[in-house]
């Protein structure tokens, strides 16, 4: 298998399971270690976890050691209200917009596929979808530089809405008002649908810092 293969193939599981919470925050990765796991040189693992600095889920030391970053009560709000401003102009970006059916079909599927997902009890699942339906919205903007922000919150979100999902009681509740915030841009409500996604944002945020205040 070539390099460049490898080194996509370690990226993606390392990124995947420091998401999932399966790497915890503050955890110390052993690059010996992960070579021989994935069975390569610890050439591509370096790469792997530079790129993955860059992106912010690990943080490189001068002893050449490797950490996850951490998830603390200043991360998520300052994630959380730095995505608050993306989106509610993003959704006013939206519904500005004469002809934007196609996103809003789209956010419909991306809803019934979260409910399938909600019945099949897939965690994983939900949380992707609950991502791209946010994420969804800021493509339909067709603007390059609030794409360029988003792609840079959207990792630290995964990760926060994967802890946010332990406290759920239901799956259900999951879904929450993303059905109404559809019918907002249906509707060119530019003040309701603003009003939802800081709502939307704000319970998100909220629910993680319970979750924060209460393991650690």
């Amino acid at each position: 298998m070539e390099k460049n293969t490898l080194r996509k193939n370690a990226i993606e599981i390392i990124k995947s399971e420091i998401i999932r919470g399966v790497i915890e925050p503050l955890a110390e990765i052993n690059q010996v270690e992960l070579s021989k796991r994935f069975d390569i040189s610890r050439g591509p693992i370096r790469e792997a976890l530079s790129q993955l600095s860059a992106e912010g889920l690990v943080e490189l030391n001068a002893y050449k050691k490797v950490t996850v970053t951490d998830i603390t009560r200043t991360y998520v709000l300052d994630l959380y209200s730095t995505r608050n401003i993306i989106e509610c102009f993003a959704i006013k970006k939206l519904i500005s917009y004469k002809n934007n059916q196609n996103i809003i079909s789209q956010l419909n599927y991306i809803v019934d596929q979260m409910g399938v997902a909600i019945n099949r009890k897939d965690k994983n699942e939900v949380a992707e979808l609950d991502l791209k339906f946010h994420r969804t919205i800021i493509i339909g903007t067709k603007n390059k530089f609030l794409n360029q922000c988003w792609n840079l919150l959207e990792l630290g979100v995964l990760r926060c809405m994967h802890r946010r999902y332990k406290i759920y009681d239901s799956l259900d509740e999951i879904i929450g008002n993303h059905p109404i915030i559809i019918k907002t841009i249906e509707d060119k409500d530019i003040t309701r649908a603003e009003a939802l996604i800081a709502l939307h944002v704000s319970d998100a945020s909220e629910n993680i810092l319970t979750l924060w205040d209460i393991n650690e």
